[in-house]
């Protein structure tokens, strides 16, 4: 069953109408009962008080006498009364002295102890009972008993029922009528609000209003709509206004944004040829002192040119590591579905040979299927991959750990090994290019790897992170969002 404040407003209403006027209709209609109720309860108790009162003078003389006959002939006067039942006469003590019962009726005997009804006039259920006293002189001298049904009452209260019942549904039908005709003049106004916001709400059209020709509260309500809506089409001009100026803005910038992208390819090109060409001449150069005149050079000339040799090709793969980095920000993601265990085990493949003296044990978990670019997420589990094995490369037997679990309803992915570990603490400049937590003379690198990870993640709408241990090893955790 419906809720009422679920209801339309006009059931509300027409609920709230009928429920009033049936209320006070039956309030009204039951208070109106019980008075004529009491007042037929009068009448009937005043007309069998006269009657007895009439019967009694009229059989003082029979008691007095005590001419039972008289006495008799006096009580048959009550047959002219149909809804008495039967009446008696008692003498002073108490002895029934004279009776008279109507024909074809239950009750068909005097009350043996008329003391009982003293109180005189006793309504019972279906029977109003009287006891009148007879005097002489103001002697008493008997009683008279009468005994009258509630026919008459009960066919009046029918009667008032029946009544009521038409009453109450011509009022009812009456009261649905004219309340479905004044819900016009209170709903109209509200409906033409609610058309027009279902209006808007379809077809986003803010320039609509309410009709509004009333002064009342809801005329103030409609005006007051209105006004909203005075409102919300002047932002929605300023936002329609704001949002060319921003998609012409946005424009510009991106057109300025392939010009620098442009500029930036340009400026590339020339620093990957121009620096690194006279690189490999200083590398070149200091080759051939290195053979030719090897002789000459004593211990510490060949280690100086040793050095520049080692700085030159330092500097050579700062600057490939570098124009890489800035390739990856311009690629164009291709994701697709990757067989992420495949990619691994031949990622890690080629760490293994490439160092087959190294002794690492590699702890596989399944990895399954991830959407991701295929060429950046191959460099993602390089570097990682590269970062574990050089990290525990001073450890006579390493051990490095792949696999997945779930966070969150995510999926997490982890490199882990027991290598050199860092200091938390520092943990900010991990991804930053160039920043490098353990000396150069410690362990080989760029410091470009970790950036570009990720920066990879990054794009592909995940997120990456470490946690280690000085001396107890690193785990770097990401997260693929499937971008």
């Amino acid at each position: 069953m419906m809720n009422f404040s679920q209801l339309p407003i006009h059931k509300k209403l027409m609920l709230i109408i009928m429920s009033v006027t049936i209320s006070t209709l039956l309030i009204a209609s039951t208070v109106l009962l019980i008075y004529d109720i009491n007042q037929m309860k009068n009448d009937a108790s005043n007309e069998l008080t006269n009657t007895a009162r009439l019967l009694g003078n009229r059989s003082s003389a029979a008691l007095i006498f005590e001419d039972q006959s008289l006495a008799k002939e006096n009580l048959l006067a009550l047959q002219e009364l149909p809804h008495i039942n039967f009446g008696c006469i008692f003498q002073a003590d108490g002895f029934l002295f004279a009776n008279y019962f109507a024909k074809n009726r239950v009750l068909n005997q005097c009350p043996e102890n008329p003391d009982i009804y003293e109180s005189q006039v006793m309504f019972t259920t279906d029977f109003v009972h009287l006891m009148f006293p007879i005097k002489d002189n103001l002697k008493t001298i008997g009683y008279i008993y009468l005994n009258s049904d509630l026919d008459s009452i009960t066919q009046r209260i029918n009667q008032h029922i029946y009544l009521n019942i038409g009453l109450l549904i011509f009022i009812g039908l009456l009261a649905f009528l004219l309340s479905r005709k004044l819900q016009q003049f209170i709903l109209k106004p509200l409906n033409d609000v609610a058309n027009v916001a279902m209006l808007i709400e379809k077809k986003k059209d803010y320039s609509r209003r309410a009709p509004m020709n009333y002064t009342d509260e809801i005329g103030q309500f409609g005006q007051a709509f209105n006004a909203m809506l005075d409102t919300i089409e002047s932002q929605n001009k300023e936002l329609l206004e704001s949002k060319n100026n921003l998609e012409i803005l946005v424009k510009n910038r991106t057109l300025e944004l392939e010009s620098a992208n442009r500029e930036l390819e340009s400026f590339s090109y020339s620093v990957s040829h121009d620096l690194k060409a006279p690189l490999r001449s200083i590398t070149g150069f200091s080759q051939v002192i290195q053979q030719d005149y090897a002789d000459i050079l004593d211990d510490e000339g060949k280690d100086l040119l040793n050095r520049v040799v080692g700085n030159t090709r330092r500097m050579s793969e700062l600057i490939d590591d570098l124009l890489e980095l800035s390739r990856l920000g311009r690629k164009e993601l291709e994701i697709q579905s990757v067989d992420f265990d495949t990619l691994t085990q031949g990622v890690t493949k080629s760490f293994l040979d490439r160092y087959p003296d190294r002794k690492v044990d590699i702890n596989f978990q399944r990895l399954g299927n991830v959407m991701a670019d295929p060429g950046l997420i191959k460099i993602v589990m390089e570097n990682l991959l590269g970062n574990a094995w050089k990290y525990t490369s001073k450890k006579p037997h390493a051990s490095i750990k792949i696999g997945k679990y779930l966070e969150n309803g995510e999926t997490v992915f982890f490199v882990e090994d027991d290598g050199a570990g860092f200091d938390m603490q520092y943990s900010d400049k991990l991804f930053g290019a160039f920043q490098r937590l353990h000396k150069p003379q410690e362990f080989e690198g760029t410091g470009i790897g970790l950036a570009t990870v990720q920066r990879i993640i990054k794009r592909h709408g995940g997120r990456v992170w470490a946690n280690s241990e000085l001396n107890q090893g690193t785990t770097f955790c990401f997260t693929i969002g499937n971008k």
